[in-house]
Parts: structure tokens; sequence; C-alpha cells
């Protein structure tokens, strides 16, 4: 498990919002199985794209409102945000390279 992936309070995650990195967050839950199969990968892209991207993890049982406050309807649901901004968004268990994408356009906008 990488030490990079957060796992914040709502009060956190609110302050994480707004920081400079990109903020890439896994909406997911202890009994999805996609979300399990893609929690490596999402530890990964910790690693990859350290100090350029925040990494953190919403259990969606534990934090439903921010489910609800992004429309997260499906998990794993992978959101980007820029700025408190919504950046991107990935629905369902992808390969690396769509999130890798996602991020790698969005570093180029900055």
């Amino acid at each position: 498990m990488s030490d990079l992936v957060l796992h914040p309070s709502l009060e956190e995650f609110d302050r994480l919002l707004e920081s400079e990195p990109l903020l890439l967050v896994d909406f997911w839950a202890t009994w999805c199985t996609p979300c399990k199969m893609i929690a490596p990968l999402i530890e990964q892209l910790a690693d990859q794209y350290a100090g350029k991207v925040t990494v953190v993890k919403v259990d969606i049982d534990e934090h439903a409102s921010l489910a609800d406050r992004y429309g997260v309807q499906m998990i794993p649901t992978v959101l980007l945000f820029h700025k408190g901004k919504r950046a991107g968004r990935q629905v369902g268990m992808k390969p690396a390279g769509v999130y890798e994408t996602m991020i790698e356009e969005e570093l180029s906008v900055r």
C-alpha cells in the first residue's frame, strides 16, 4: 500500500480540493470487487505522479455525502480536480493508460 494515497476526513477533503497539485479521487467501497482490482493501479498513480497529483480514496459508505456531492452513482468512479473544479471523470474499471491520459492532459494545460 502506498503511503502517498490519502484517506481524508470531510474537512481534509475540502482543503485538499483547493490545493495546487491536481487531486485524483477514487470513490470506492470495501464490498466492490472492481474497486479492489484497481486499487494497485491507484497506488501506482500516486507513486508515479508524486508531487504533481495528490491521490485520495473516498469510501462511499463512510462519506456518502461526498459521493452525492459529485454525482457518484457507480463505483469505481475516479474524478480529477484542479483547484476545486472537476477536470476529468472515469466511471468503471479502466486500464492504466486511461487514467494516465486524463492526468497528462490536465498537466499539459496547467
